[in-house]
């Protein structure tokens, strides 16, 4: 019982002294010495603690992540055909209410790919044996003309955009007493040429098929006259037309029978 009494009062009076010599400062430099001395020693374990806690969890994470990006692959996939199914609605209601107005006969299409040498030569999944014919008229829903059949083959047919260089058209304008022809232009414009001088265009006047070749009916649209070019010891004077469609950016249309 001796011993131990003595012990604890060792343990006491230690204590006592440390924590005064703490308080007072004297042990400062000693504690300075320490920490240098196992800074490293500490630095060393706690980044071979991250690394081991993060080579434990990486698995883990990539397959969380992984996970995640599926969840938004698989997401967006769904909502890209939700929105093409619903564009693809739209169009169809748009063109029976353009088709209903009109008593020609049409066979839809869709565009499923475009010649390699020249993107504004398309291809559409209609041909002979669906009654598809060279020189027909292929239009969207809105009855905007946006080429002319020019080969056709058992299933498919080729397309030929106006704003391609070689396309021609027999096109009037607006009131149907000036009657010419819209070609196609390098970098896909469209230009009415064969315009009597004597004719008076305007600006923003609307130009329609004529109805002069014979598998494309009259009141087709074309676009709308965006400037006149007519000089002195011209022939004919030309317009310049704008169409309301981007012909190139369609995915479907109608062949007119």
């Amino acid at each position: 019982m001796k011993k131990r009494g003595h012990a604890t009062k060792r343990f006491f009076w230690s204590g006592l002294v440390i924590a005064i010599l703490l308080l007072s400062g004297l042990l400062k430099p000693v504690q300075e010495f320490w920490w240098g001395v196992t800074s490293g020693v500490q630095s060393w374990f706690w980044q071979t603690g991250s690394y081991v806690q993060w080579w434990w969890h990486t698995p883990q994470l990539l397959a969380e992540r992984n996970a995640l990006q599926a969840e938004k692959y698989t997401w967006l996939a769904n909502q890209a055909q939700v929105l093409s199914l619903e564009k693809d609605k739209i169009i169809l209601e748009n063109a029976l209410k353009f088709l209903a107005t009109k008593k020609f006969n049409y066979l839809g299409a869709r565009i499923i790919a475009k010649d390699k040498f020249n993107e504004r030569l398309v291809i559409v999944d209609r041909g002979q044996n669906n009654g598809a014919e060279k020189g027909q008229a292929f239009i969207n829903e809105q009855g905007v003309i946006l080429g002319k059949v020019v080969e056709v083959g058992p299933d498919r047919s080729s397309v030929l955009l106006l704003g391609d260089p070689k396309s021609q058209l027999a096109v009037a304008i607006q009131d149907g007493s000036t009657i010419g022809l819209v070609e196609g232009r390098l970098g896909g414009g469209l230009v009415m040429n064969y315009l009597p001088l004597a004719a008076e265009i305007k600006l923003n006047q609307l130009v329609y098929t004529s109805g002069l070749e014979p598998k494309i009916p009259a009141g087709l649209v074309v676009g709308q006259i965006t400037a006149v070019r007519k000089e002195v010891g011209d022939l004919f004077q030309e317009a310049g037309i704008q169409s309301p469609v981007n012909a190139q950016e369609s995915s479907q249309g109608w062949l007119i029978q």
